[in-house]
């Protein structure tokens, strides 16, 4: 076989660097080199393998997953590091919202020129996922996304009123701006009080991250398999510190059986936001767990700290709780609504 020629072989891995930097049509049928992610790779860079689940939920994704940012953490502090979504295969709103979050932080902390990244997956959806989130977007340039309509991003924000654009999103994207008013007001209600629950208590009385911006939360929907997930997450000190700090504790640890931190965000589900005295604001944890208590199907999961609490209503009228921890906790808050769409076509007037 001829050997390719200097200029070649500078032609060649030209290319190769181009098919490393741009999205792959998945009617192209283009199949990258072996090589392609090790060329992809800028020099004086580590390459670190991303999960091949980007997702939190089952014990060992969540051990994986969690690990992988550990490594990433102690990796930046000393140098670059190239991430490889090459053998990525899955994600999920929760797993992806969760993902950014922690980029923005490290970018925020030792600067966007310590981390690279190939947009290239051998998984189709995976490729199209790492695009429409804006994590590629982020790991490059240090900027979000915008939203501008036709697909949804992941969304940091710092206040309340930005919960209301991003419904306006969701209701046109998904919805066509086609929806029953109380399945609108469900949704509204489930996200801004999550949000205000950011703004009030998830940073209350420790140093925020180095991010740009005061109380961040990062947000993103998404509709797969004919269900709709929201997922809302924040870098504050978790419902497991939050809530013994509220002057009417005792008297809920009575009510409840408080003992560890799952058991505190389900107790924090059934109070009204008395901490602050706003109960004219909303009905607090009720109302971010009524989206899915009222939807056939639905799913709720709240991780925070080492706790994890979900509950699913199965069928008309079955609704089960369950409760554990996990082996690596989790800063801050995570929460992750999931509801089948043909149960916003059913809802009663």
């Amino acid at each position: 076989m001829k050997r390719l020629g200097k200029e070649a072989r500078i032609r060649h891995k030209r290319r190769l660097l181009k098919f490393a930097n741009q999205e792959i049509s998945p009617s192209s049928g283009f199949r990258p080199p072996v090589n392609l992610y090790e060329i992809a790779c800028p020099p004086g860079y580590k390459i670190l393998n991303a999960p091949l689940n980007i997702s939190i939920e089952g014990a060992e994704v969540q051990r994986s997953f969690l690990t992988f940012f550990e490594l990433l953490n102690d990796t930046v502090k000393v140098g670059r590091v190239f991430i490889s979504f090459q053998k990525t295969c899955s994600a999920s709103a929760a797993g992806l919202v969760l993902f950014v979050a922690n980029i923005d932080l490290l970018i925020g902390t030792y600067g966007q020129g310590r981390l690279a990244c190939s947009s290239l997956a051998e998984n189709k959806f995976v490729n199209r996922v790492l695009r429409v989130s804006g994590i590629i977007t982020l790991i490059r340039t240090g900027d979000y996304v915008k939203l501008d309509g036709g697909v949804i991003p992941v969304v940091k924000g710092n206040t309340g009123s930005q919960i209301h654009d991003l419904i306006d999103a969701i209701l046109k994207t998904y919805f066509n701006d086609k929806i029953e008013a109380l399945s609108e007001q469900k949704i509204s209600t489930a996200l801004t009080e999550a949000v205000l629950n950011v703004q009030y208590h998830a940073y209350e009385g420790v140093p925020e991250p180095k991010i740009g911006q005061s109380k961040p939360w990062w947000f993103l929907t998404e509709v797969s398999n004919q269900t709709l997930s929201l997922a809302l997450y924040d870098f504050g000190i978790g419902i497991p510190a939050s809530l013994p700090r509220k002057d009417f504790f005792e008297k809920l640890a009575a009510i409840f059986s408080v003992n560890d931190d799952a058991d505190m965000i389900e107790a924090s589900l059934e109070t009204s936001r008395t901490r602050t005295n706003l109960d004219q604001h909303g009905k607090g944890g009720r109302d971010i767990k009524a989206l899915v208590e009222t939807s056939a199907g639905a799913h709720l999961v709240i991780y925070s700290n080492a706790g994890v609490y979900q509950i699913s209503r199965n069928g008309e009228s079955n609704i089960s709780k369950e409760k554990f921890s996990m082996k690596k906790p989790l800063r801050g808050t995570l929460i992750q609504w999931q509801i089948p769409l043909e149960s916003f076509k059913n809802e009663d007037h």
